[in-house]
């Protein structure tokens, strides 16, 4: 061995195991390959080219997305492959490659059936720095023989991986990808040889139950209780996973290992027509998935793959048993978008964990038959064994019925959020069918509860309703858990529809239900449990005024000291406009107690402009002030643009600056007088053009303004200090929200002659969510 950079440096050993599968785009900057062997090879020998680097790059060659931005310089130092300044990176780890790109002869020395092993030594800058190996094809459909993700440290360790070598392609690479991190990447001492030892496959003890389908009803692909049709392959050649035919108790059964994805094809002569047939049947056993999929693929009329009348659907599901033999039979109906039955040609398996999935397959055929009756209806109790509930789990939440944990004669169900799950991660119930009978809405009557248990308070749960045949027709809305590990009812007022989300239609249908616990934030483990899915309920929380009912207090400043663009105090100066052509939002001129007032909906931003003669000369101000009252947002943002000395816009001497404004109260008018000089950006104020209002819920607000102006005077002085009790009445503590936050100053929930802080963070709100005190001057 030879000592470089102070590290040992082995000369042929090391390892890890590989899966990926995506058709590879870019440039590809190749090194000049030396010859690979030209014959098989036996045991322990080297199958790579220069895996030591010990002659540069030869034989390796680069990947680098950089249409999507992304750049990175790799080379060789010290006889190490080092992937180094990485830019532009985003969630693909494929974006950054080094790749040895495989000539026909080292294809040849590939033995199908035998066990391989793939070691290698690789470090880094950092620890935990994201990485995948990759072992399959080159180009095509990227089919992955191996693949492994794995996270490189600050100490060299050697990863090896053995595996089951399923099959080879035309074009073949093993490579390194390393798109996820800008840290720095060091690779050497990369070896793949024939031998190894792979772990035994977990297996079933017994043999899938025998169906008992009339053979007279059934088309069958795979199965030793019928004939069965012929099947051209069961694992096409884009597939990315490890195909064995075994015995399980003496019953022929097809295993799938490694799998992310699998097609069988019927093809040709051997095309299934099932246009007469009403279920799929398929028994599955999995010792680790936690989803399956499956796909039909129908050719149309044209019998040709992709001749422009191809129909397909793909199913999940997740409400099955680990290390059991579980019986699936799904009614055609549920594959709504494979809309031809009489051609079908591919049949797709696919899951979760991807890539490290192991499958077995029995008794994959068509049957006819009547549909099973759909006896699932509001209320949804969990309490009837024989009823199928349909829960269904996405985004990484588990769900089951269980035990009530506070009460045993009850039955609930049980959704875990797991750790790393999605933020939108939930449960549906009445998968696929939906219910028996449409939710009953009506214009007075728009709610829907359901009893659940949380072990925390303050969490908001979000509950969906959509059409069950048709999934773009949906209303979501939210609830808040009041209570820590205590049974409450929570009631969903669909009439209040959640932001960003659609409206509830009365002339549509809503029959299946999702919820959500802890909606926007991503899981962490949390169990909860829920019950009594019903109709109905009444909301508790009295709606708060729509429109204000008296106008705007009237301003005390001099007028001498003020320059006005709106108020019935003084007189203004001319704006152009109050809704600029960009806006996005309605503007209507109101009186309210006869005061003229600036009203606003569904304002996502919106423009006034004061240019050309109008432009205001405001460097002899202080502060801005306007009254803003709304009925449901829960920030507003200011923003002052200045054209500059040129007086026009984007002349490259515009200054700008916007503030956000959480501390104030719905349903009431907020008068805010806010220093200039809190507009940090706002270099120049003698030529203000532009003043744009915003704010949340986007889209959606409705804003009232009245008193804006610009004043002279004295700035407030600073009389924050620490500690900061909340005590002084009349102080200022500068509670300022962002992300979602509500805060507010309040009375000790456990103490009543304390005063506290109140910070709630509402449903949706950002992970980040959080609340400044002392904005914005600090202490």
């Amino acid at each position: 061995m030879e000592i470089i950079s102070n590290r040992v440096k082995n000369i042929g050993i090391g390892l890890f195991s590989i899966i990926f599968m995506v058709c590879q785009l870019g440039i590809t900057n190749a090194v000049n390959a030396s010859e690979a062997p030209m014959l098989p090879l036996p045991e322990g020998e080297e199958i790579l080219t220069n895996g030591n680097f010990s002659d540069g790059l030869t034989g390796w060659s680069t990947y680098l997305a950089d249409w999507a931005g992304v750049s990175a310089n790799i080379s060789e130092e010290n006889e190490e492959a080092v992937i180094t300044g990485i830019a532009g990176v985003s969630d693909q780890t494929w974006h950054v490659q080094l790749n040895q790109v495989f000539t026909q002869e080292q294809i040849d020395t590939l033995i199908t059936g035998e066990v391989y092993t793939i070691t290698a030594d690789v470090w880094s800058n950092v620890d935990g720095r994201p990485t995948r190996l990759f072992f399959g094809e080159d180009g095509g459909s990227g089919a992955a023989v191996l693949i492994h993700d794995f996270e490189a440290n600050s100490t060299t360790q050697t990863i090896s991986q053995s595996f089951l070598l399923s099959s080879t392609y035309g074009a073949m690479k093993l490579g390194f990808e390393a798109g996820l991190s800008t840290s720095d990447l060091y690779i050497d001492n990369v070896s793949l040889t024939l031998g190894g030892t792979i772990d035994e496959v977990d297996a079933p003890e017994v043999a899938a139950s025998a169906p008992t389908e009339d053979a007279a009803d059934v088309v069958s692909l795979f199965s030793d209780a019928y004939t069965n049709v012929v099947v051209d392959t069961w694992r096409t050649e884009w597939s990315s996973a490890i195909y064995e035919e075994v015995e399980i108790d003496g019953n022929a059964t097809k295993r799938y290992t490694n799998l992310s994805f699998v097609g069988v094809e019927t093809t040709g002569a051997n095309l299934i027509d099932a246009s007469g047939m009403d279920f799929v049947h398929v028994d599955i056993w999995t010792p680790n998935m936690d989803s399956f999929r499956l796909k039909l693929v129908d050719w149309g009329a044209d019998d040709s793959f992709a001749g422009g009348d191809d129909t397909e659907h793909e199913l999940t599901f997740t409400d099955f048993t680990q290390g059991e033999w579980n019986s699936l039979k799904i009614p055609l109906a549920d594959f709504a978008g494979l809309t031809n039955r009489d051609a079908l040609a591919q049949y797709i398996f696919a899951g979760t964990p991807d890539g490290a999935g192991t499958l077995y397959i029995d008794n994959f055929y068509f049957s006819s038959g009547d549909a099973p009756v759909n006896t699932l209806a509001l209320p949804v109790t969990f309490e009837d064994t024989e009823q199928d509930y349909g829960l269904t789990d996405f985004g990484g939440n588990v769900s089951a019925i269980v035990e009530d944990p506070t009460d045993a004669a009850n039955t609930v169900a049980q959704s875990t959020k797991t750790a790393g799950s999605q933020t939108w991660a939930g449960t549906t119930v009445g998968e696929p069918q939906g219910f028996s009978e449409p939710v009953p809405f009506a214009a007075d009557a728009t709610t829907m509860s359901v009893r659940v248990w949380s072990p925390s308070a303050g969490v908001p749960v979000r509950l969906k309703v959509e059409d069950a045949s048709n999934n773009t027709i949906t209303v979501e809305t939210e609830a808040t858990v009041t209570m820590a590990e205590e049974w409450e009812t929570l009631v969903f007022d669909f009439s209040n529809q959640a932001a960003g989300t659609t409206a509830l239609d009365l002339s549509k249908t809503y029959n299946k239900a999702s919820i959500f616990f802890n909606f926007g934030t991503a899981g962490a483990d949390e169990t909860y449990y829920w019950d009594d899915v019903e109709f109905g309920g009444e909301v508790t929380e009295e709606p708060g005024p729509t429109e204000p009912t008296a106008g705007a207090p009237t301003p005390t400043e001099d007028a001498a000291d003020v320059i006005s663009l709106f108020s019935d105090a003084y007189t203004n100066v001319g704006v152009d406009t109050w809704r600029t052509e960009w806006s996005s939002a309605t503007y209507e001129e109101v009186e309210i107690d006869g005061n003229a007032t600036k009203k606003y909906t569904n304002l996502t931003y919106v423009g006034v402009e004061t240019t050309g003669a109008n432009l205001i000369d405001a460097s002899g101000m202080d502060f801005v002030h306007v009254d803003i009252w709304t009925p449901n947002m829960d920030s507003f943002r200011l923003k002052l643009v200045d054209w500059g000395a040129d007086d026009s816009f984007a002349g490259g001497d515009d200054t700008e600056h916007e503030l956000t404004f959480t501390d104030f109260t719905q349903g009431e008018w907020n008068s805010l007088k806010i220093p200039l000089a809190d507009f940090a950006g706002l270099t120049n104020r003698d030529a203000l053009a532009q003043y744009i209002f915003a704010g949340t819920p986007d889209g959606a607000g409705t804003l009232y303004i009245d008193n804006f102006y610009f004043s002279s005077g004295d700035a407030p002085v600073n009389t924050l200090a620490l500690p900061v009790t909340f005590e002084d009445t009349e102080q200022d503590y500068g509670l300022t929200d962002f992300g979602g936050n509500v805060s507010a100053i309040v009375e000790d929930p456990t103490d009543a002659a304390n005063t506290v802080a109140q910070s709630t963070k509402t449903a949706g709100s950002q992970t980040w969510a959080g609340t400044t005190v002392g904005e914005p001057q600090g202490f």
